[in-house]
């Protein structure tokens, strides 16, 4: 259904905007080639929109040339978007005007199209002037687009937080873990961008390492990319992962065994439904972790993940959707740090006076970075990869570095 509502404002957006840049063109006078060109580029996008869909691939539909389509076609549909939201105002600004001029001077009849009829409005050079600055500076979204495929997309970050556990031991003050999350292995084009990843958390010397779900975008075969550095992956305490929602589209259930014994072949520890004790002289760490649980899916079993485990120990959760802190964890479960995902941060946002601002904002009460409540805490991951629109627009893919630190006494 998402798809499908993509694709449909793809088609509305192009429409709107190549309408209103074809009356451009021919009032300035321009060779129709302008135009013309443009609506032929809209329908090759659109043919491969359909020939790259997810639906096709999610059934085994493999398209050769499926990365280098959802580039173009990102590229191509959403700086429009913004263009389109400008034109919006312009066309209401103008509707505006007409009806002023229609029921409170009385100087024109009724007309049957307003938008269109504003092209009544005579021309002068100061109009056909800021038109074209207007045009000009619609250039710039397309500028910013391809940043965002290019460069921002694989721009990995490292994000450093302390986070303060009641009571932790001595023994596991300053144990340095590393949390990645949502690698959609279908969305790297070949293993350098895990391997970048990889040197990254290297880099970091951590004690323990965490992977948050969703390894994949459809199929278990996308692990292949960037299996060779996964399995170059290594820490003193481990490497844990927990599934994520993009893990159970796989086509069959057999396909999705094959991708979680894909996973622990790599040597991470896979925890689903379960859990582990990590010993560091003489202290205990839980590690628990669930199956992904979230809009339409429901596989997460607190209960077993959690069995067994002694609470009075410091315990860490692993769960791919954070939605789950709100509804199981928060206030009700005995987990210090729950790590989640999912989220991407929204993939595209803006930058401003120090904060991130996405939509993902408005989806997600918990969407990105630490949150805490009394002695709980939960850290969401911004992902390393993409699903959807390959591209990150101010939403640089994350590297999580974790500290873990006993909180001071106020006495």
């Amino acid at each position: 259904m998402f798809w499908f509502f993509t694709v449909a404002l793809q088609i509305l957006v192009d429409y709107y905007v190549l309408y209103n840049w074809q009356k451009f063109v021919k009032r300035q006078g321009y060779s129709p080639v302008l135009y013309k060109l443009p609506w032929v580029i809209a329908g090759l996008v659109l043919l491969g929109t359909f020939y790259s869909s997810p639906i096709l691939l999610s059934l085994g539909f493999d398209a050769p040339a499926k990365r280098t389509f959802q580039l173009i076609t990102v590229l191509w549909f959403l700086p429009k978007l913004l263009i389109s939201l400008v034109l919006l105002l312009k066309d209401i600004g103008r509707l505006f005007i007409l009806i002023y001029r229609k029921y409170i001077h009385k100087e024109s009849e009724l007309l049957t199209s307003p938008i269109d009829q504003a092209e009544e409005i005579p021309s002068s050079p100061r109009r056909d002037f800021l038109e074209k600055v207007a045009w000009t500076a619609a250039a710039a979204p397309f500028a910013i687009a391809t940043n965002g495929m290019f460069r921002t997309a694989f721009d990995f970050q490292s994000y450093y937080q302390t986070i303060s556990i009641a009571g932790l031991p001595s023994q596991l003050s300053g144990l340095k873990i590393v949390q990645i999350s949502d690698i959609h292995a279908g969305s790297f084009g070949s293993h350098r961008p895990m391997q970048e990843v990889r040197r990254l958390i290297d880099s970091h010397k951590p004690d323990l390492i965490v992977i948050t779900g969703d390894y994949v975008n459809f199929r278990a075969d996308e692990l292949k990319v960037i299996y060779q550095e996964f399995e170059k992956l290594k820490a003193p305490l481990g490497v844990f992962g927990s599934m994520g929602n993009h893990d159970h589209y796989t086509p069959t259930s057999e396909e999705h065994e094959l991708l979680k014994k894909g996973i622990r072949s790599a040597g991470i520890n896979l925890l689903v439904n379960s859990n582990s004790t990590i010993k560091v002289d003489g202290a205990t760490l839980n590690i628990a972790g669930i199956d992904n649980t979230g809009l339409g899916q429901n596989f997460g079993r607190l209960d077993e993940a959690m069995n067994g485990l002694n609470t009075s120990n410091p315990t860490i959760l692993l769960a791919h959707d954070p939605t789950v802190w709100n509804k199981q964890v928060r206030g009700k479960l005995q987990v210090d740090l729950m790590l989640a995902g999912h989220t991407h941060g929204g993939q595209v946002g803006v930058h401003l006076l120090g904060e991130d601002y996405s939509f993902a904002r408005v989806v997600y009460e918990q969407w990105a970075g630490l949150y805490s409540d009394k002695d709980q805490s939960l850290y969401v991951n911004r992902g390393i990869g993409m699903v959807g629109p390959p591209i990150r627009i101010a939403i640089e893919p994350e590297i999580t570095v974790l500290t873990l630190e006993k909180p001071e006494s106020k006495g």
